[in-house]
């Protein structure tokens, strides 16, 4: 009877702080994508400013892409070859 208490004990355990550890990692990325989507738009300005300048095409499509944009930043990578 004790150790079915240890183990009930142990699964609360590990089922709160796996519930506390999801909060806290959706936490983070939601700040994580409020700052790439800042990101964005500071390349998106640095690209429109100098449409044929390297940097400026690279950095937007990745900053696109960190998004899981993929397709678009393709298609932007390819416009600047």
């Amino acid at each position: 009877m004790e150790t079915n208490s240890v183990l009930l004990a142990m699964n609360f355990f590990v089922t709160i702080t796996t519930v506390i550890l999801t909060v806290v990692m959706m936490v983070i990325w939601g700040l994580q994508q409020k700052r790439y989507e800042q990101q964005l738009a500071d390349a998106r300005r640095a690209y429109d400013h100098t449409p044929t300048n390297p940097d400026s095409i690279v950095w937007y499509a990745r900053r696109v892409a960190y998004l899981g944009r993929l397709r678009e930043a393709i298609a932007i990578y390819a416009r600047g070859v």
